[in-house]
């Protein structure tokens, strides 16, 4: 009686565990998401064998991401992918690799509502996203290092997608003619808003996905993952061109609730911003060495009677310094040569070498 009980549990624990290890065939996951089953692939592949190395998992990253191109995304399949992306994240080899990663798979419910049009629901699962991510840290003890470097890819990632669904709406309902630009460039403006048009309006659909390294197909169908379905605008030079010229009151005029940072990125400057800095430094040249050898500074020109300070802290490092003579240095850069008084430490003489 022993004996049978015992092997009916070693029985049982042989079906349980094989089923639960499981691995997921491609060729099955496929097939759903060919027919739309987007549910149905969902629920195949949250009990399986899930891959855990940060190189598997950032391909199936970029794979989950894509339900939120499903118009019937439900909350279900949300958990479903999160689930996924905790659990994979967690038994990871590199902890720091797949950050990125399990960023996207948080922000594929914002990007639902985002596609959709309803921005106020995109930004309530922004913040949900946020929330699951803190409660993720708690739940798992995950180092917040990791955390907050998802953190700051899904808020970056979600604000710079949402300022482009924005000026894509903008500037497909606006009155274009009514831009401070040139004939020509409002010719260029139209072109760029039809590129604009073509790429947003492409058919979308949830991608396939193989683990087979060699299946260049469904590869690269996972690859157009940027260009596809999150829209590559920082690339877009011509856009780029635009809110490079315009001013600041033209921008609040015609784009009021477009940022342009989220847009371009942080270090993006407009013409305007960039004069108003080199402004600010010559003015600041100024203020600190009078004008004629501030106005010097500024335009990059070494002049007689400058200081050796200020050649120190405003010019580059002179390739050679020699002190031959009993009286004088010579710093020499690859155009000139000039002699700085030793005792006055000033220049005293200056020579073009081209």
């Amino acid at each position: 009686m022993k004996f049978k009980l015992l092997l009916v549990v070693m029985l049982t624990s042989f079906v349980f565990t094989s089923v639960q290890a499981q691995t997921i065939k491609d060729n099955k996951y496929n097939k759903l998401i060919k027919k739309e089953k987007y549910a149905d692939a969902l629920n195949y592949i949250k009990d399986r064998d899930f891959p855990t190395r940060s190189y598997w998992f950032s391909n199936w990253a970029q794979n989950l991401v894509t339900y939120a191109l499903d118009k019937n995304f439900t909350d279900d399949m949300y958990d479903i992918i999160i689930t996924l992306a905790n659990n994979s994240y967690a038994n990871t080899d590199y902890p720091d690799r797949p950050t990125s990663s399990v960023a996207y798979c948080y922000l594929t419910k914002p990007f639902h509502f985002m596609w959709t049009g309803d921005f106020e629901k995109a930004e309530v699962a922004y913040k949900d996203a946020l929330a699951r991510l803190e409660k993720y840290k708690e739940e798992k003890n995950i180092n917040p290092k990791y955390i907050n470097s998802m953190k700051r890819q899904i808020i970056y990632s979600f604000y710079s997608q949402l300022e482009f669904h924005k000026l894509y709406k903008k500037l497909t309902t606006m009155d274009v003619n009514s831009l401070p630009f040139s004939e020509q460039e409002l010719y260029q403006l139209k072109e760029e808003i039809q590129t604009m048009k073509f790429n947003y309006n492409k058919p979308r659909k949830v991608h396939q996905y193989s683990s087979a390294s060699n299946d260049y197909r469904i590869k690269s169908a996972n690859e157009k993952l940027a260009s596809v379905w999150l829209v590559e605008y920082q690339q877009n030079r011509r856009i780029k061109e635009f809110f490079y010229k315009m001013s600041s009151e033209n921008r609040k005029k015609f784009f009021p609730n477009i940022n342009v940072y989220y847009l371009f990125g942080d270090n993006f400057l407009t013409k305007e911003q960039e004069d108003q800095n080199t402004q600010k430094r010559k003015q600041a040249l100024i203020a600190k060495y009078g004008k004629k050898f501030g106005e010097s500074i500024f335009k990059r020109k070494i002049m007689i009677g400058m200081t050796q300070k200020m050649l120190e802290d405003e010019f580059n490092a002179p390739r050679a310094k020699d002190s031959f003579s009993e009286y004088n240095e010579y710093w020499t850069w690859s155009n000139l040569m000039v002699a700085i008084d030793k005792k006055t430490k000033k220049v005293t003489s200056i020579t073009n070498l081209r």
